[in-house]
C-alpha cells in the first residue's frame, strides 16, 4: 500500500511538472502597446505546437503571451505579440516555453519599448531564440555549374562575373555559399544552389537574409563576357570547357557548338542523343564546327544529350546535356 501511495504521489508529481506556465496579465494596467511578429527557436529547431509559448517581460513583470500560429501560404508558423507598458525605452525580455521538453528557456533576444512600434513581418520576423542564432548574411562563393569564370570583380555588394563567350547568359545555374543558416531570394523567391536556371541578360539583384532574420543584405550580381574573340585556341589552362547553349541562327554568337581545347584531343569521338535516345550527331577528331543539324537537317529546339571520349578509347570522359535553340 505504502509503494502504491509513493508511486501515485511521484505521478501526481510529474503531471503538475508538466504544466505549461500560467503566463497573463491585465492589460487594462497599462496605456500603451507595440506589436512583434516572430518566429521561435530553441537548440537550433523551430517550435511550431500551439502548446508552445512565448512571453514578454518588462521588469519581470509579464506584459504579453503568444504561442505559434501557422500560415499556409509560406508553410510556417508564427507568433504574433502585442507588448504593453507605460514606459517609453522598457527593457523587454523573453521566455519561451517548450512544450517538446517542457521546459521555460531564458533568451537572450530584448528589446526597448517603443510606442505603437511594429517589429517583424512575415518575411524578416523577430528572431526569439536560444542560442542566438547567427545573425551575418554575406555571400561568401558565388559561381556557375560547368562554366569557369574568368575573373570575378567585387565592388562593395556589386559583383561582376566574367565568362567565357561559349556561355549563354540566360540558362546559366547559379552555385553559391551563402552565410550559415542564412536564405537567398530573388524578389522573395528562396533560392537552392546548383537547382535553377537564372537569366543574367541584366543584372539580377540577390537579398540574403540572415539565419535570425536581423540582417538582410541585398547584392547585385552582372554576368559579362571576358573574352570578345574567340579564337578556338586554348585559354585559361587545358582543360575541357563545354558549352551547353547551342542557337545556329547565323547571327555570329553561339551558332556552333564550342568545346574549348577540344584540339588537345586529336583522337576524339563526340555523339550526341536527341531526348528518345536516338544519334544525331557522331564524328571523330571535332573542330569546333557542328551547327545543330542532322542529315543536313537543323535538329528540333530542345535538349540534346551528349558523350565526349576524349581519346578515343570507348571510355566516356564527359557527358550532359546541350539546348538547342533556334
Amino acid at each position: 500500500m505504502k509503494k502504491f501511495i509513493l508511486l501515485l504521489t511521484l505521478l501526481t508529481l510529474n503531471f503538475l511538472g508538466a504544466q505549461e506556465p500560467s503566463w497573463s496579465f491585465e492589460e487594462s494596467n497599462y496605456q500603451f502597446s507595440m506589436t512583434i511578429i516572430s518566429r521561435l527557436n530553441v537548440d537550433g529547431r523551430m517550435l511550431n505546437s500551439p502548446n508552445d509559448k512565448v512571453a514578454a517581460f518588462v521588469n519581470g513583470e509579464v506584459r504579453a503571451v503568444s504561442s505559434p500560429s501557422y500560415v499556409e501560404s509560406l508553410n510556417d508558423y508564427f507568433t504574433y505579440l502585442t507588448v504593453f507598458s507605460n514606459e517609453q525605452g522598457d527593457t523587454i525580455t523573453f521566455k519561451i516555453y517548450d512544450s517538446t521538453t517542457d521546459a521555460v528557456i531564458n533568451t537572450d533576444t530584448s528589446l526597448d519599448f517603443v510606442v505603437n512600434k511594429h517589429i517583424g513581418t512575415l518575411f524578416q520576423s523577430l528572431s526569439i531564440a536560444d542560442p542566438l542564432l547567427n545573425d551575418e548574411a554575406n555571400i561568401l562563393e558565388f559561381t556557375f555549374a560547368g562554366v569557369p569564370l574568368n575573373d570575378l570583380v567585387i565592388d562593395g555588394n556589386n559583383y561582376t562575373l566574367y565568362i567565357p563567350n561559349v556561355t549563354n547568359k540566360e540558362l546559366l545555374v547559379p552555385v553559391f555559399e551563402i552565410s550559415e543558416g542564412a536564405n537567398m531570394f530573388i524578389n522573395q523567391e528562396k533560392q537552392i544552389s546548383a537547382s535553377s536556371v537564372i537569366d543574367f541578360t541584366n543584372p539580377v539583384v540577390y537579398q540574403v537574409l540572415s539565419q535570425d532574420q536581423s540582417d538582410l543584405s541585398t547584392y547585385t550580381l552582372e554576368v559579362e563576357y571576358g573574352f570578345s574573340d574567340f579564337d578556338g585556341n586554348a585559354f585559361l589552362d587545358n582543360e575541357i570547357y563545354i558549352s551547353e547553349f547551342l542557337s545556329p541562327n547565323g547571327d555570329g554568337v553561339n551558332d556552333s557548338w564550342l568545346i574549348i581545347n577540344i584540339n588537345y584531343h586529336p583522337t576524339s569521338e563526340i555523339r550526341v542523343y536527341s531526348r528518345s535516345g536516338k544519334l544525331v550527331y557522331n564524328t571523330l577528331g571535332y573542330r569546333n564546327d557542328w551547327k545543330g543539324t542532322h542529315k543536313g537537317q537543323t535538329l528540333p529546339e530542345g535538349n540534346y544529350f551528349y558523350q565526349i571520349d576524349l581519346e578515343g578509347d570507348k571510355s566516356i570522359e564527359n557527358q550532359g546535356w546541350i539546348y538547342i535553340s533556334q
